[in-house]
């Protein structure tokens, strides 16, 4: 199928001798794209993209690069002039990109630009077109969004380590993208007509991390309506900056930090035990209460006397059991009494009575 050559514009179904996406329709046209688009890194991007398990329509849709150019910037420029320097070449790379895309547009597609400031303080911009017949459009968004931060990872290359500042020097951001992203919408106030909506997101990469500037409104194209599916969109820009942006901030978040596709499981969690429910609880379901053991039942002389035993584990009878007391020397053995100390005995005790027993003279009798 013939389509247009991305430097020349020519009509050819040559594709790209790297990544086998891009049409050139010859390697004069890819060195020059390669040259003044880089496009070398789109070309890197989509041998990488076809072994990710992403949906149809953003593997099949490739990076268009377009042209880089210097900029009226210094290495000292303030972060400010730098930030309106790309604001500035935004609205001209948009113009670019609406005068290559085809003018018929389906209702359902998302649009990315791309314009990262380099080291050497030229422009690189890219842009990508999707149709998402299915899903939403804040899908959509979040893909082009991802879309566009991975080509601007490329476009700046590595990050660098420079020499030591002051604590109170300011340092100025010079990683900094403007990514635009749009998509086919109602015009507010009037339903019946559809514009292609764009925001600009202001990021910075450092440290291996994007800072999310600011999010603001930017541009609204108008579109004229063919059938419920698709619109003309014009090649020149005809409309108007809208006053609120339509990408949520929690959205750009998500699109630069996407989750991981294969999060590591949980540990589980010890079991905790398991608590009555509350008496009203409506979700909990009813349950008996659990029975209190009752002591048993005590005489009245026990029960006035001594408490009744608890029984004891068996370990602490173990160790509240008598142990065998250990041998000791038997004592010495008494001497038996004569008669005359027992006599003495029985003396004793028949004056310590008042009345002896009749029978006491005959003992004392006997005694003698």
């Amino acid at each position: 199928m013939a389509s247009p050559c991305q430097t020349c514009h020519a009509s050819t179904a040559r594709k790209c001798s790297q990544c086998n996406v891009c049409v050139y329709c010859s390697a004069e046209c890819e060195a020059t794209a390669a040259t003044l688009c880089f496009a070398d890194v789109a070309c890197e991007l989509h041998r990488t993209w076809a072994h990710e398990q992403v949906d149809s329509g953003a593997a099949c849709s490739p990076l268009a690069m377009m042209p880089s150019i210097s900029t009226p910037l210094s290495a000292t420029s303030a972060p400010h002039l730098r930030w309106t320097a790309l604001h500035g070449s935004a609205q001209h790379y948009m113009h670019v990109m609406f005068a290559q895309s085809p003018p018929r547009v389906h209702a359902k597609t998302a649009f990315g630009v791309c314009v990262s400031l380099k080291n050497d303080l030229r422009y690189a911009a890219g842009c990508q077109r999707l149709i998402f017949p299915k899903g939403k459009t804040s899908q959509a968004a979040t893909r082009m969004i991802g879309n566009m931060a991975k080509l601007a990872l490329a476009q700046l290359g590595e990050e660098g380590t420079g020499p030591p500042q002051l604590r109170d020097t300011d340092v100025v951001d010079k990683r900094q993208v403007l990514v635009l992203s749009g998509f086919v919408a109602k015009l507010k106030g009037e339903a019946k007509k559809s514009v292609v909506h764009f925001d600009a997101i202001y990021l910075t990469h450092t440290k291996n991390a994007w800072t999310i500037k600011r999010v603001q409104p930017f541009w609204e194209q108008d579109l004229t309506a063919v059938d419920d599916e698709w619109h003309d969109m014009p090649f020149k820009p005809q409309g108007r900056v809208p006053a609120n942006a339509r990408h949520p901030l929690t959205l750009v978040e998500q699109a630069l930090n996407p989750p991981p596709a294969n999060p590591l499981p949980a540990r589980p969690q010890p079991p905790t035990p398991r608590e009555p429910p509350q008496a009203g609880c409506a979700s909990c379901p009813a349950r008996a209460p659990a029975p209190v053991p009752q002591a048993p039942s005590l005489s009245p002389t026990q029960a006035s006397s001594t408490p009744p035993a608890v029984p004891l584990p068996p370990a602490a009878e173990a160790a509240q059991a008598p142990r065998a007391t250990p041998r000791t020397t038997p004592p010495p053995l008494q001497e038996v009494p004569t008669w005359e100390a027992y006599r003495q005995q029985v003396q004793v005790q028949v004056e310590a009575q008042a009345a002896p027993p009749p029978w006491m003279g005959q003992l004392e009798a006997a005694l003698r």
